[in-house]
């Protein structure tokens, strides 16, 4: 091994750069004596900086440093996160900006970026979402001092319109619920009714045991992802709800079709009592809830959406408050307000909750016996 020049070693054909760093020696070799003069000047400049801790390889593009964020980002991640990063990365930020090294991304690039998107048609909230995550990425890169300045800061994501909550009323929960029971979908039906009047998420429906019942309250402590149950729900706050109204008629009247299942049995599984999977939940979505929806004449609605009508269906009853109502439905007291002030304002607040569904089942009683 004999010395190149000051920092570099030639040793085997190849070009060695040794250099300290938290008190060790460091060493890194490069076919190219241009590519070693490249590395040793820019350890050192960094070293000059401070910035040593995250030291990699410079002229990195964006497609190579997002592979890299995003190894060591995964295990902090659930898989639904990761697949909706997989989806835009690969769908709109890498195929146009990946080839790009990180040092020629600037304001201008992003925003052209931005324009093209836009005007190919993609959704505004596709490329607000694109960008937002572009824009952590390049945040990384900026705490590595692999960049100057986050190229996404002076750049407005496209802004979008938030369309205001329209929940489903009884009588909508109810004519979807009569047209599952028209199909013989008694568990569905059921559903319907954990989700449209205890105001739990899908996940975290298709995570309850008959054990998640007891003494006229419902715990919502989990949530199913990838057809499996994890111990924590979307905010991370364990919850518990009332069992209002006709709702607990509706459970009963399924554990006793069900043969009074054993108490650590998921109640809305699979035939072969396994959590459901994306692909089974998917099945529900078009098979089941969308013609039934239909039916209902809300073409709009997804399984979702009846979440919301618990929230309205307390705000119209009056007897919360809205920080109760927003720990029973696992929100905040922003985000409700937010998704719900056009319900507070036109509530009538003298309609208990078990009254409104009785009324719709009251009223689907008299059009089928008017038919």
């Amino acid at each position: 091994m004999s010395k190149a020049e000051r920092g570099i070693y030639k040793r085997d054909g190849s070009f060695e750069v040794r250099w300290r760093e938290g008190g060790r020696q460091r060493s890194r070799r490069f076919d190219k004596l241009t590519d070693a003069r490249t590395w040793r000047d820019e350890t050192r400049r960094r070293k000059q900086m401070g910035g040593m801790a995250h030291l990699l390889p410079v002229n990195l593009t964006l497609t190579e440093f997002t592979r890299r964020w995003l190894e060591a980002k995964v295990p902090e991640l659930s898989p639904n996160t990761v697949r909706g990063y997989d989806f835009l990365l690969n769908r709109h930020v890498l195929p146009f900006l990946g080839s790009f090294q990180l040092s020629e991304l600037r304001p201008s690039v992003v925003a052209q970026w931005q324009d093209e998107r836009l005007a190919d048609g993609c959704g505004r909230r596709s490329i607000a979402q694109a960008q937002a995550l572009l824009s952590t990425i390049c945040r990384a890169a900026v705490a590595r001092e692999l960049m100057q300045a986050n190229p996404c800061d002076p750049i407005a994501a496209p802004k979008r319109t938030k369309k205001s909550v329209i929940p489903l009323n009884p009588y909508e929960v109810e004519a979807i619920r009569d047209h599952m029971f028209s199909e013989d979908q008694v568990m569905e039906a059921t559903l319907v009714s954990v989700m449209a009047y205890a105001g739990l998420r899908p996940s975290e429906a298709f995570a309850l045991t008959w054990e998640d019942l007891a003494n006229d309250r419902i715990r919502v402590t989990k949530k199913v992802v990838e057809g499996e149950v994890v111990p924590y729900t979307k905010t991370q706050v364990p919850r518990s709800v009332t069992v209002r109204g006709p709702l607990q008629g509706d459970l009963t009247e399924l554990a006793i079709l069900m043969d009074y299942p054993h108490s650590k049995e998921l109640i809305f599984a699979r035939p072969d009592g396994r959590p459901m999977t994306r692909t089974d939940i998917g099945n529900f979505r078009r098979r089941v809830f969308s013609p039934a929806r239909l039916a209902a004449d809300r073409p709009d609605a997804t399984p979702y959406h009846l979440r919301h009508s618990f929230a309205s269906m307390l705000i119209v009853e009056g007897e919360l408050s809205l920080p109760e109502i927003a720990v029973e439905c696992g929100h905040d007291l922003a985000t409700l307000v937010k998704n719900y002030a056009h319900v507070v304002q036109g509530a009538n607040n003298n309609i208990s909750f078990a009254e409104q569904i009785r009324e719709a089942r009251e009223q689907k009683t008299k059009s089928q016996a008017a038919a």
